[in-house]
């Protein structure tokens, strides 16, 4: 369940490494209860690598590191668990990415389900542009030239841009195709 959100609108800009939201989960608890145990039994062999159980013991907790791994818990918050020697039944998700917040369906207390989008974070420093050209302008047009982007609200402002892909589909009504253009933002 999503117990408190750090990110909560649209738009927003996050660093690569912030804090999106914390997260409940028994299923955690029981995962870091698991770790903990497995790092506090290879501590007390850890001296002793000629004991028959350090092997064990060793591949025990690269198990249990390898099970938070997969619930994507950070290094710094394994860090935590082995200070504070307790275990958590919360988690804190961290940007995977730099960017802007596009799409949030992330609510406090709703549940979700492995592999549901909770963010969708966006570079922007680069865009696309599409636009239209008319059908007769087509035979003109090709990809990897170079275009000139001309944005009226901005004083005529233009910018060079380069088209990188046309769509193989022409609107029936207003006979225009739709052409990629990039640009850096």
């Amino acid at each position: 369940w999503v117990r408190e959100l750090k990110v909560n609108f649209t738009g927003q800009r996050v660093e690569k490494g912030d804090p999106l939201l914390t997260v409940y989960s028994p299923e955690l608890f029981s995962a870091g209860t698991e770790y903990l145990l497995a790092f506090q039994g290879f501590e007390k062999l850890k001296s002793n690598t000629a004991d028959p159980q350090y092997d064990s013991a060793r591949r025990l907790l690269e198990s249990a590191r390898r099970k938070l791994a997969l619930w994507q818990i950070g290094d710094q918050e394994v860090r935590a668990i082995e200070q504070s020697g307790q275990p958590t039944d919360e988690l804190l998700l961290r940007s995977p990415a730099s960017g802007h917040v596009v799409a949030k369906t992330a609510v406090a207390g709703k549940a979700f389900m492995a592999g549901e989008t909770l963010y969708e974070i966006a570079d922007l420093s680069h865009l696309w542009l599409r636009a239209y050209v008319y059908e007769f302008e087509l035979p003109l047009i090709k990809v990897d030239q170079k275009a000139r982007v001309v944005l009226p609200y901005l004083g005529n402002k233009d910018y060079e841009s380069t088209i990188t892909f046309i769509y193989p589909h022409i609107d029936p009504l207003t006979r225009r195709a739709e052409i990629r253009l990039e640009v850096d933002n």
